[in-house]
C-alpha cells in the first residue's frame, strides 16, 4: 500500500526521532488541522509548513527507510489522531535549536 502525504511528512521529518518524533511531529499536524479546519492532507500540502515534505527526493527517502520505519510513522499518526500532544503545532530537534535557536 502507498503512503499517503501525511505519513510521507513524518518519516520524512522524524524518521530519525524515531516513533516518539514522528508521533510529536504528528501532534503538530493535527493541531494545526484542528486550529485551521483544514484536513491533515491541506496541512502538510501548505507551502513552507513541512520541510521533509517537499524533498525532491521524498519517494526516494522514503522508500529507503523500510518497512519498519513506515510501520513506526503509522503507530504514531493514529496515536495522534487519538490524542495529540496538547496545543503543540511547532517543533524543532534539539540539535537545531542549539545551534540556530527560532524566533519563535
Amino acid at each position: 500500500m502507498p503512503l499517503d502525504d501525511v505519513l510521507k511528512t513524518l518519516i520524512a521529518e522524524a524518521a530519525s526521532e524515531g516513533e516518539e518524533g514522528m508521533f510529536a511531529v504528528a501532534s503538530t499536524i493535527v493541531n494545526r488541522a484542528t486550529r485551521r479546519r483544514l484536513t491533515p492532507q491541506q496541512v502538510v500540502n501548505q507551502p513552507k509548513q513541512y520541510t521533509g515534505r517537499w524533498r525532491p527526493d521524498l519517494d526516494r527517502f522514503v522508500a529507503a527507510q523500510g518497512p519498519a520505519i513506515a510501520a513506526m510513522a503509522q503507530r504514531a499518526w493514529a496515536k495522534a489522531q487519538a490524542a495529540p500532544l496538547p496545543g503543540i503545532d511547532h517543533y524543532l530537534t534539539t540539535d537545531l535549536y542549539q545551534s540556530n535557536p527560532p524566533s519563535w
